[in-house]
């Protein structure tokens, strides 16, 4: 069996070391940016939340104006 060359194979794992601290890095960063979009999402859905109560309350405030106009059938 030939022997292997000790440089080359500390050339190849430092590469290895590379690669994996760039690929955490990378993985870091992808993580916050989820992160970020998570919040976004939570804003959005809170906002849409807030934004059907208005609307269910002034839902209800047309339905008594309607009745107190008569506009509507006393059922």
């Amino acid at each position: 069996m030939a022997e292997v060359d000790g440089t080359l194979m500390m050339s190849v794992l430092q590469a290895i070391r590379t690669d994996v601290s760039e690929i955490r890095q990378d993985i870091s960063e992808l993580k916050f940016r989820v992160h970020v979009l998570e919040d976004q999402n939570a804003a959005a859905v809170l906002s849409l939340t807030g934004f059907n109560h208005r609307l269910d309350r002034m839902q209800a405030d047309v339905t008594v104006i309607k009745r107190r106009l008569d506009l509507v059938d006393a059922n």
